[in-house]
Parts: C-alpha cells; sequence; structure tokens
C-alpha cells in the first residue's frame, strides 16, 4: 500500500475540466467519401465545397475498431494513437466483423465548425497514415508549424473489375501553429490564411490495382 501524497494543482485540473466540458458540448459532423469521388458530411450527407479548407488537429489521430452490418453501426472502439488498440470483445450481434480504423478531428477553416474523419478502406486510412507521417516528420525536423490547412479532393484508377475507383485526396495548402491557449478561433484562423499560399502538396492514397 502506497503512502505517497498527490499534490493537488488546481490549475492543471482546471484545464482538464474544461476539456471534459468541452468534449462533452463539441458538436462533430462526421466526414465521408462518396463512391463518386465526392465528400460529403452530416446526416444529410451536405457535399463539401471543393474550395473549402480544413484545419487538421494533430492531437487527434486515432485508432480502433468499428463493427458494420447493413449499412447499420453495432459498435465502435476507439482510442488516441499513442496509446495500445484495446482488445476487442466479441462482435456485436448484427454486425459482420470489426473492421480496422484510423481517424482524426479537423475544423473548417471558415467557421471553425467540427467534423471527424474515420475510414476503413485501405485508401482512407492509407492517406490518414499518410497525414500522420507527414506531421511526424515534422516534429522530428523541429518545426514548430504542425497543423496542416487541407482541401479535400480526390482521385480515381480503373479497376480491371470493379471498375473506376476513387480514392481520398488531401491536398496541404499550408502548416500553421498550433493555437495558443485561450488564443481566440479569429486568431487561430488568421494564421492559417497566408498571403500567398504555396502550391498545394499532395497527400493522397495512391492506387491499388
Amino acid at each position: 500500500m502506497t503512502t505517497a501524497v498527490t499534490t493537488f494543482n488546481a490549475a492543471n485540473m482546471t484545464v482538464a475540466l474544461r476539456k471534459v466540458a468541452q468534449a462533452a458540448t463539441a458538436t462533430y459532423s462526421f466526414l465521408k467519401m462518396e463512391k463518386t469521388g465526392s465528400w460529403v458530411h452530416g446526416a444529410q450527407q451536405t457535399e463539401v465545397p471543393e474550395d473549402a479548407e480544413f484545419l487538421i488537429n494533430p492531437a487527434t489521430f486515432d485508432h480502433g475498431y468499428v463493427a458494420w452490418g447493413d449499412g447499420e453501426k453495432f459498435g465502435e472502439i476507439v482510442a488516441p494513437i499513442i496509446d495500445p488498440l484495446p482488445e476487442l470483445p466479441p462482435v456485436p450481434a448484427g454486425a459482420k466483423s470489426w473492421d480496422f480504423q484510423l481517424g482524426f478531428h479537423l475544423a473548417s477553416a471558415d467557421d471553425g465548425a467540427q467534423f471527424i474523419y474515420r475510414a476503413t478502406s485501405v485508401g482512407g486510412k492509407r492517406v490518414i497514415a499518410q497525414m500522420a507521417a507527414a506531421v511526424a516528420e515534422r516534429i522530428e525536423a523541429g518545426e514548430t508549424k504542425l497543423v496542416p490547412l487541407v482541401t479535400l479532393t480526390s482521385e480515381s484508377y480503373k479497376h480491371s473489375k470493379y471498375g473506376k475507383i476513387y480514392n481520398p485526396v488531401m491536398d496541404v495548402v499550408c502548416w500553421v501553429s498550433m493555437p495558443a491557449p485561450g488564443e481566440t478561433k479569429a486568431v487561430a484562423l488568421a494564421k492559417a490564411k497566408v498571403p500567398a499560399k504555396a502550391p498545394a502538396k499532395k497527400i493522397a492514397a495512391k492506387a491499388t490495382k
């Protein structure tokens, strides 16, 4: 039995509690790419404009599993990417299997609306993994701008059996700094808007035939 005394840090506790409150009240819309190559979000499948820009939060990469059956989600297990994958329980009734997935959170660079992108497809997981690798490379290089500002597009190839297949593409417009504690959304978004944008770097899921 330990007799160690834990020091109460009011400042740290306040920050932690505010994060919990924000997480509980945040409204997220799920992004996905249709089989036609178009990006949509939300229950109404609202199409994402081609010129829409998003900020990817590098602290929100996650991995886990999801169980689908006949278009219905029967279960989902998600953990931060820095944590080990959780052990899988039995497949939920009605689902076909547990499928591995990757994901992250994004925010609209226009109005700050929150989104989640998670994928189980080969192309979707590959583009997420490539984006994670791009962030890791910048961390290893000592860069301080670790938030990618991206646009969402797609590319296609012709499969010998399934015909035209679309894969997701994320074009990196620029990299910006993480918002400072207490920084307003307006300031954070202003950082993302550079006067002269460099040519976008394409982070794409390569075709697999």
